[in-house]
């Protein structure tokens, strides 16, 4: 069934009923062969201008109506049973209406191409309209309670095969002594399609029993390695919460942030260094917490929050610049939420981004004095020159300046020699008077 109603063209009494008014023969192929977000725009284009038209056509029958209705009362009376028909709106004659274009033929499964998107709905969004929202909302709806039917089908079923009991697959009874593999519903790849995350339900009661689950977990990598892996090398069984007994699946998170080399909530990034893959588990997350809310993507408790959160973060100009610096922030504001239940506050996210401004700064400013200082240095080693290297001395070492002249320590502790005569026992000043002097020069000089 299409979704939206076709249009009707007027066509004159008389006219063909298989030509075409508004989109003539030679036209059709040419329209049929345009693009689909191409049709979804022109249409978008052929409303507006159905809508004016359908304004204008309002007032022209209006106009009629009040001038035929002023003409009847104004008319000339012959008998009193004239005066006893009521006036009649359809006898007003008004044959200047527009007519209205037809709108370009859309499939169904072309709509559902579009739902299914979130590319193609966030392209087409303003030509779209109100109208699809609430088609595609109801759809929507519909589908995560399809899904949630299948995801508690299959928490049955993991529980029956747990505790030795038996699990329906499909209509056919399939016990703990059959040695036949369960039967499932064989799916075609689509090619050039991503893959569909799945949110298995053992990450679902984790979340619902108030465990914390690292950000890094809603990456599309890693949901499809849960889907494959985690449902059966990373749970473990607890109490069930509800108070019916029995026991429940929920992941082992510290056993699967080991094996999975995922960080915890003790690191700064939740170990998603990468803005762009930050984004794609943002968005994952948010289609968990709708799934998971009682009033799915309209819900109050988790899905509005979430959304309200991550957006306001992304909303800001330097989110990328800064990522390293507000996102232990937003991880603080979201384990907030989770522990105390607190309500979206924007003032303390204005604050906290404030914050991570400042921390912004100040690392800046610290990058700019190192900097400075390090070409600072440059520059002075620069301008001063060759250096005078310091003389090394090799092999012998000469003798300290006062023990050259005192002598050396192993002459220290003997008698004194005369410089006159050469002999030990006095110095020259005690030289005997008229004793010979050694040196000649001395001689000459007659005198000791």
């Amino acid at each position: 069934m299409p979704l939206w109603t076709r249009t009707e063209s007027l066509k004159p009494p008389g006219r063909d009923p298989n030509r075409r008014k508004t989109h003539l023969s030679g036209l059709t192929d040419m329209l049929a062969n345009l693009r689909l977000d191409e049709k979804i725009e022109r249409n978008h284009d052929i409303e507006q201008e159905n809508k004016v038209r359908r304004k204008n056509n309002l007032k022209k029958k209006t106009d009629a109506i009040s001038r035929a209705r002023t003409e009847w009362e104004n008319r000339p009376v012959d008998s009193g049973d004239e005066t006893r028909i009521p006036f009649d709106p359809e006898t007003a004659i008004c044959d200047d209406l527009s007519s209205l274009a037809s709108l370009l033929t859309i499939d169904s499964e072309d709509y559902e191409k579009i739902r299914k998107s979130r590319p193609w709905r966030e392209k087409l969004s303003e030509f779209l309209g109100l109208r699809f929202d609430l088609w595609a909302a109801g759809k929507d709806k519909e589908d995560e309670e399809r899904e949630r039917q299948t995801d508690l089908e299959a928490m049955r079923m993991v529980s029956n095969w747990t505790e030795g009991g038996s699990a329906t697959a499909s209509a056919t009874q399939h016990s703990k002594t059959s040695k036949t593999a369960p039967i499932f519903e064989p799916v075609a790849r689509k090619i050039g399609v991503e893959r569909e995350v799945i949110f298995i339900p053992q990450l679902l009661e984790t979340a619902n029993y108030n465990i914390h689950i690292p950000l890094a977990f809603f990456t599309n990598d890693n949901l499809h390695r849960l889907a494959m892996e985690g449902a059966h090398t990373g749970t473990k069984t607890i109490p069930n919460p509800s108070g019916t007994g029995g026991k429940i699946f929920i992941l082992d998170v510290a056993k699967l942030c080991q094996s999975w080399g995922i960080p915890d909530s003790n690191h700064p990034t939740e170990g998603l260094d990468d803005y762009a893959i930050f984004l794609e588990a943002v968005q994952n997350y948010y289609d968990f917490e709708c799934k998971r809310d009682p009033g799915g993507v309209e819900g109050q408790l988790y899905a509005e929050f979430t959304r309200k959160h991550f957006n306001f973060w992304r909303s800001q100009p330097k989110a990328l610049k800064l990522y390293k610096f507000w996102k232990p922030l937003e991880l603080q504001l979201r384990m907030e939420k989770a522990t105390y239940h607190y309500t979206y506050d924007e003032t303390e996210y204005l604050k906290m981004w404030m914050k991570a401004e400042m921390q912004a700064m100040v690392a800046d400013m610290v990058l700019d004095s190192s900097q400075r200082q390090s070409s600072s240095s440059s520059s002075v080693s620069a301008s001063a020159g060759p250096q005078r290297s310091t003389p090394s001395f090799k092999g012998k070492r000469t003798k300290p300046f006062r023990e050259f002249f005192q002598g050396s320590t192993a002459e220290r502790g003997k008698p004194p020699v005369c410089v006159g005569c050469a002999e030990r026992a006095h110095k020259f000043n005690e030289h005997a008077d008229g004793k010979a002097l050694k040196w000649s020069s001395a001689e000459k000089k007659g005198t000791a």
